[in-house]
């Protein structure tokens, strides 16, 4: 495997980032070997170690993160803690590149990825991975960082399409799980309430729209509920 040396500026100080997959195994290989492209940590390290000796840049830190089952709370703190120190500290450490073995060990799916280079660009920082050779900062990187982004955005919308068809489909099935739940009512007070009329005057206490306003509905749907839950009723003033 031939590696690229485009790089459009002369980086000093650098970081490098590993680390490895929940759903991969590990899996030990020869590292000159290219017969996988699964590799453990430290063979990411070393292969990272490698390209930077070749840049003449010199590592600052290396920052690795290791899945442990059961702990995924846990899991990526060291790429957080390493942008940070970039984005939210204003790059303590004065670096200018950071070197990670693939595109799919930076971050922790393709639009995560994508927003962290930008980021990083934006600072001036730019990625170089290893598998490839390629840096953000080559007519190379930035070619693929937009097709990536591109493919990004055809995920998101095919999600979106995905969902909505689902909802549909599952309204269909079981519109009863739509919407608000329902105010639940005690139609024995309601009734009550209904009847209600004044000796004296012959005017009954309360409306329906009274009622309603109490119960938190709205009219119409206090008497269609009413229809549907407890049958016809003869009408008067709303």
């Amino acid at each position: 495997m031939g590696y690229s040396t485009e790089i459009k500026f002369e980086p000093k100080r650098g970081y490098s980032y590993a680390r490895n997959s929940p759903t991969k195994k590990k899996k030990s290989i020869d590292i000159d070997s290219d017969i996988s492209n699964v590799y453990s940590i430290a063979e990411q390290i070393k292969k990272t170690r490698m390209m930077s000796q070749m840049d003449n840049v010199a590592l600052i830190k290396e920052f690795k993160d290791e899945y442990i089952s059961g702990k995924t709370n846990i899991y990526m703190t060291n790429f957080n803690e390493m942008i940070n120190s970039i984005i939210e500290k204003n790059n303590i450490d004065n670096i200018d590149i950071i070197y990670c073995w693939r595109v799919d060990r930076f971050g922790r799916n393709q639009t995560e990825m994508l927003n962290t280079i930008k980021k990083l660009i934006d600072k001036n920082i730019f990625v170089k991975f290893v598998d490839g050779g390629f840096s953000t900062n080559s007519t190379m990187g930035r070619m693929l960082m937009g097709i990536l982004s591109s493919f990004s955005e055809w995920q998101r919308e095919e999600i979106v399409i995905n969902t909505t068809i689902g909802r549909e489909k599952e309204y269909l099935l079981h519109p009863e799980k739509f919407g608000r739940p329902k105010v639940k009512i005690d139609w024995e007070i309601v009734k009550k309430q209904l009847r209600l009329k004044d000796e004296k005057t012959g005017k009954y206490g309360k409306s329906w729209s009274e009622i309603a306003k109490e119960i938190g509905i709205s009219t119409s749907t206090l008497i269609r509920r009413y229809r549907k839950e407890v049958g016809e009723i003869q009408m008067r003033r709303i």
